[in-house]
């Protein structure tokens, strides 16, 4: 169900998507547009769960991962050691954008990890973005950014062989392979809206 867009009798194209049925191997997905008061428009299922992952699954528009979580042969020391992230190799001034909402707890320098931006999601969830040729100016430490907005730019600053991105993922303090996550989806409705929504 969708609205069509108009110049004169003449459609140019689809406006705004009101519903939508998805079949894939069997399994049916149904997708109704709301608005809840404060939150962003988005797609529930029947049941009211939010068809969105709390979590982008990357960082960047456009890369490829140049170096994955676990063992690997560091490429400055020449040493074996636990990789606690993934690097996505992409040009210097790439945006970067956080993954999930929340609050910026760090963003300067840190070390290694150069030019550094730390998001925390909730008491579980914190993400980290490194070797940033630069910082947005919305992503200073205490601000709030919410999924998909700008937080800085592909660098090479820190320890670096070269322009990418390092994100790293933590769960409980915790690194973990992202890729290799059950993300959370967003927020289901709220019980006050359900009536409304039906």
């Amino acid at each position: 169900h969708f609205s069509e867009e108009y110049v004169g009798n003449q459609c140019i194209g689809i406006g705004q998507i009101y519903a939508a049925s998805f079949t894939h191997k069997g399994k049916t997905t149904n997708a109704f547009r709301f608005k809840e008061q404060e939150n962003p428009t988005a797609y529930f299922d029947e049941k009211g769960n939010n068809l969105r992952s709390a979590f982008l699954v990357s960082p960047l528009t456009f890369t490829r991962v140049s170096s994955s979580f676990g063992k690997r042969k560091h490429p400055i020391s020449g040493k074996w050691k636990n990789h606690n992230g993934t690097d996505y190799s992409a040009t210097t001034g790439t945006l970067v954008m956080t993954t999930a909402s929340g609050t910026v707890t760090h963003s300067s320098w840190k070390g290694g990890y150069g030019n550094c931006v730390i998001v925390k999601h909730s008491d579980k969830f914190s993400t980290l973005y490194a070797h940033l040729s630069k910082f947005e100016s919305g992503a200073r430490k205490g601000s709030y950014v919410k999924q998909g907005d700008i937080i800085g730019y592909v660098g090479s600053t820190g320890y670096s062989t070269g322009p990418h991105l390092h994100y790293e993922f933590f769960v409980h303090g915790k690194q973990v392979n992202h890729l290799k996550q059950e993300l959370p989806p967003s927020l289901p409705l709220k019980e006050e809206n359900k009536e409304s929504f039906e």
